[in-house]
């Protein structure tokens, strides 16, 4: 009877263990992306400063251009005297969000000069607000005509230097704050390049669900089908861990963790060197800045490996307050994913750190996956001595229940195994009835569901 009940259990727990083990692939490879995150938090880190609408502008500018196919990065991190905030398709451009048309097209003046060049001298592109462009380029052609641009004579020059951005001034100002719609939609674009930034990793995911998935024994059609829901899964959460982390950024939780020092110590502890290969530090940026820079993404890497491990978990409280499972197990679980999170995003990192270029994906999985699977091992075999799972704990409560109802009703062996086949047919056609016997802990209450 012990095996019968034992054997039960297992097609249940086998169950359990694809769905942890799903969990676990979705977890490695989010972790080793987990890097996304941290960038966008730092970036949006920035719009908190005074001005932070133009660095809110420069980012959206930026997301759009990439979700429209072109070639665009973010320069203007380095702080280079007179440099440009972007380049697009090898266009240097930088970028003027005033109040009105004038003021952008002054801020690109200084002394009757146009500020702003490109190595070669020429003059670089200007960007200004969505709305902005036709007056501001009419303003830039009269100041050409009028003599008031040195080393320009032709008016016509001025369409060449004015560039609309894709948002509108008050857009900007209602991104750089938390918790607008503008935000948000923001957020949601990040998320969404964030996705297209990890596709070798989710080719790299999707393959080895697909393979585990025919080494499972499942058909080729089961398996594409595993491996393409694994993928999206994937896909949503890499989207909304990034898009939380840029949010999170606007609420001022920064400022806290910063003052504690404790990223600042770290970044100094390992150096300007290797925080530059671990962290993706503009290699511009002088040694001096690294710690300020390094230390953003590296609370960024923490505010989203907290992100992770919420959303991983959601299920895991979802089934505690349907009583599902204990305390015990839900601190375990959560446990085991904060470990597992924590593992892959170290792992991940010193993979990407010491295989540069195009190692880096591979490296940065490896890494990630190593990494994850030592320290969710690690701590699986310490909490296995601390906490019982409750699938030993159902296992013992099936056996006392049916030992006492076995004496009982006085069965014999060849009708207990009849007794128990009924049993299975009857758990397999209702997945609950497990669940409803681990939600009533009274002996009495339990013989009666198996009665």
């Amino acid at each position: 009877m012990g095996s019968e009940n034992e054997k039960q259990l297992e097609i249940k727990n086998a169950v359990i263990s694809d769905a942890n083990q799903q969990k676990e692939v979705i977890a490695t490879l989010a972790g080793s992306t987990n890097i996304k995150g941290g960038l966008a938090y730092a970036d949006s880190i920035r719009m908190n400063a005074k001005q932070g609408h133009g660095f809110a502008a420069e980012q959206t500018n930026n997301v759009d251009d990439r979700l429209a196919g072109k070639d665009a990065q973010i320069v203007g991190n380095d702080n280079a005297l007179n440099g440009p905030d972007r380049v697009v398709n090898g266009t240097a451009i930088q970028t003027k969000y005033c109040k009105t048309p004038r003021e952008c097209v002054e801020a690109f003046f200084d002394n009757g000069n146009w500020k702003y060049r490109n190595q070669d001298g020429s003059m670089m592109v200007g960007e200004v607000p969505k709305g902005f462009g036709q007056e501001a380029e009419e303003i830039l052609r009269n100041k050409i005509k009028n003599g008031e641009c040195y080393g320009i004579k032709d008016p016509n020059k001025a369409k060449d230097l004015i560039r609309e951005g894709s948002v509108t001034y008050e857009q900007s100002v209602n991104i750089a704050k938390f918790g607008t719609i503008d935000g948000l939609i923001y957020d949601a674009k990040r998320g969404i390049v964030a996705v297209s930034e990890s596709v070798p990793f989710l080719g790299i995911g999707a393959a080895l669900v697909f393979c585990k998935s025919l080494w499972d024994g499942k058909s080729f059609n089961e398996s594409v089908m595993n491996a393409s829901i694994v993928t999206l899964q994937i896909g949503g959460f890499i989207a909304l861990q990034t898009a939380i982390a840029s949010e999170i950024a606007k609420t001022g939780l920064d400022d806290v963790i910063k003052n504690t020092g404790v990223s600042q110590k770290l970044v100094k502890l390992m150096g300007p060197d290797l925080s530059k290969k671990i962290f993706p530090v503009n290699p511009k940026v002088a040694n001096a800045a690294v710690v300020e820079e390094a230390s953003k993404i590296l609370r960024g890497n923490l505010i989203t490996m907290g992100i992770s491990v919420s959303i991983l978990s959601v299920k895991d409280f979802f089934n505690f307050f349907s009583g599902d499972i204990s305390f015990q197990q839900l601190t375990k679980n959560v446990l085991l994913t904060t470990s597992g999170v924590a593992g892959t995003a170290v792992g991940a990192a010193i993979g990407s750190a010491f295989a540069p270029g195009i190692g880096s994906v591979v490296g940065g999985f490896v890494g990630g996956f190593v990494g994850g699977s030592v320290a969710s091992k690690s701590a699986k075999r310490i909490l296995d001595e601390m906490i019982e799972d409750d699938a030993k704990t159902m296992l013992n409560i099936l056996q006392n229940v049916w030992a006492d109802l076995s004496y009982d009703y006085m069965l014999s062996e060849s009708e207990a195994a009849l007794a128990m086949a009924e049993f299975k047919k009857y758990t397999d056609a209702r997945p609950d009835f497990i669940k409803d016997i681990f939600r009533n802990p009274n002996p009495i209450t339990q013989k009666k569901f198996l009665s």
